[in-house]
């Protein structure tokens, strides 16, 4: 899937070739990081701040 370009990117640039284990490691850091930003962007409280803001940022501005 394409949001693993970054993480596919990161391998192929090292100097040296990676072990089995290392990119093991690697994905699963990616795979927590990636359920951690799902879960941010699930979250009620977030996705209210995000409309307020943009309710916020299309309303004319008063201080003239």
């Amino acid at each position: 899937p394409e949001e693993f370009n970054s993480f596919v990117m990161m391998v192929y640039s090292r100097f040296e070739t990676p072990t089995v284990e290392d990119v093991e490691a690697l994905l699963l850091l990616q795979e927590v990081q990636f359920e951690k930003f799902r879960q941010e962007l699930t979250n009620p409280s977030v996705s209210a701040n995000v409309a307020q803001m943009e309710s916020k940022s299309n309303s004319p501005n008063l201080e003239g």
